[in-house]
This record gives structure tokens, sequence and C-alpha cells, in this order.
């Protein structure tokens, strides 16, 4: 346990210490927000047949919108905290974590931890500065209630994110591979799992491929808890139909092949990927050589 404990303050230290990557992680993970805020009136098109004025529709995207900036902080934090893991590769230090009477759960679990601790932390303080945004905007305040709610699933989301970045980096020992593969996972993915686009783009198919992956889950979510209030506050003279299908174009519900992902299933299938992915990056790391 001690062990666990001093490689997570190193790990969280390391990450801290180095506020040029930490300032271009959070505008990385604020580009979703500034590109809909600078282009919102283009991108509202999309979305103004659904509302009664333009107006209404550039305050749906930007308050969903928010939800998206929420969770791309939580990705891309856990990508950069994990991905110190290629670093101490490179560095040979984590040839001394192997070699040292350390067990290879302490090594999963510290930086887990500390991929968690600060993805929570960002995530948390983006989602207060996010809620102050919808009020600015003219968006309905999601509650006291709701809002202790979102605290609360921020530890699920991040945990979801932090055991499935550290499976994909556990056996990459060199940095160039693992900026490849974070800079994929943190760009490419967000697109096609309702980041900037509508998921009724895209092809069914890859839906439900998306559904047994975490990012899936976590931006509509937090996308749904976030964004909800609002838009059923600018939907309410339309009947319950025309409310989902607003809410489905907005990315604020997700139905794959008549099945709708409510909070309980996306938070039952974070803590199961959870389970599964720190499973397997235990496996990975006691099958990783003294090297």
């Amino acid at each position: 346990m001690n062990n666990s404990i001093a490689i997570t303050k190193r790990n969280i230290k390391i990450f801290l210490r180095n506020k040029i990557s930490v300032i271009g992680m959070l505008l990385l993970a604020l580009i979703p927000l500034l590109v809909t805020l600078v282009l919102k009136d283009i991108m509202s098109l999309w979305y103004v047949d659904s509302f009664d004025s333009k107006s209404d529709a550039v305050t749906a995207l930007i308050v969903s919108t928010i939800g998206t900036t929420v969770s791309m902080v939580i990705l891309v934090t856990t990508s950069t905290l994990v991905g110190q893991i290629s670093s101490d590769y490179d560095n040979k230090i984590m040839r001394s974590f192997l070699t040292a009477p350390i067990k290879r759960t302490e090594i999963v679990v510290s930086y887990m931890i500390s991929s968690l601790l600060m993805a929570y932390l960002f995530s948390f303080i983006t989602m207060i500065i996010g809620c102050l945004l919808i009020l600015l905007v003219g968006g309905q305040f999601i509650g006291i209630g709701t809002l202790i709610k979102l605290t609360l699933y921020l530890i699920p989301c991040s945990l979801a994110f932090s055991s499935f970045m550290f499976m994909l980096n556990a056996r990459i020992k060199t940095i160039s591979t693992s900026k490849v593969v974070n800079g994929l996972n943190s760009g490419l993915m967000p697109q096609i799992a309702g980041a900037y686009f509508p998921l009724t783009l895209f092809p069914v198919i890859v839906v439900k491929i998306l559904a047994f992956l975490p990012i899936l889950h976590v931006f509509t979510l937090l996308k749904k808890v976030i964004a909800t209030p609002t838009i059923i506050a600018l939907t309410n003279d339309k009947t319950l139909a025309e409310q989902e299908q607003v809410l489905e174009a907005l990315g604020l519900r997700v139905v794959i092949d008549g099945f709708v992902l409510t909070e309980t299933i996306m938070i039952l299938a974070l803590i199961g990927f959870t389970i599964i992915f720190t499973a397997i990056s235990f496996l990975m790391m006691k099958n990783t050589k003294e090297k």
C-alpha cells in the first residue's frame, strides 16, 4: 500500500510540475466548447428546426457541448497521466519498479489512482464552470440534487477511462508510440462518440461497437445529466416523442435497436468496464518482463 501511495504521489507531482503540458492538455480538452462558441451560429443550423428560435438552438448546442467538454477533460487527463508509463519505460524507471519488491498490482493501482484523482479534479472544476456558463447563456440550472449526482458520476467515468487508458498503454514502451495511440484515442474516438456530431449521423453498426467502449457511455451520460433540464425547458411546448427526437439529435439520448441507454445502465456499464479493463491490466503487468 505504501508503495502505491508513493508512486501515486510521484506521478501527480510529475504531471503538475509540467505546467505547459497541463495548460496544453486543458486547451485540447476545451476544443469542443471553443469551437462551438466560435461557430455557434453555423452549427446551430443543424438543430434550428427543433426549437422555436435560433437563440434557443444556440443555447441548446452550447449546453450540450458543456457535457462533451467535461468528458473530454476526463479523457485527455487520463491519457496524459497514464501516458507517463511510456516515459518511465524510456527512462528505465519502470524497470526499477518491476525489479523492486513492489507488487505488479500496486504499480497498476498507483497509475490508475493518480489518473483518477487528476481527472476528477479537473473535470469537477470544468463542470462547475460549465454550470455557470449554462446560466449565462440562458440555460436551465440543473439543480443541487442533480449537481450532487453529477459529482458522484464523475467517479465511475474517471475510473473507466483510467482503466481503459492503462490497458492501452501498459505495453507501450516508447514516448512516440504512446503519443500516437493517445492522440488517436483523444482525437478520433470523440469524433464518432457524439462529441462534435450527432450519433444519428453514423451507421448503426458504429454505435453498436461504441456501446462496448466506455467513451460512448461517459460522453452520453455527462451530456445527458448536464443538458437535459435545459433542453426539456426549451421544448416544453412539444410532445414527448418530439422531445425525445431533439434529445437524440443532441446526443443526450442513445437508442440501440430500440434499447435506450438509461443513466443506470450507463453507470453499471462503466463499473463493468472498470473491472474488466483493470483485470486485463493486472494480467498484462504480471506478464511484463523485468527488462
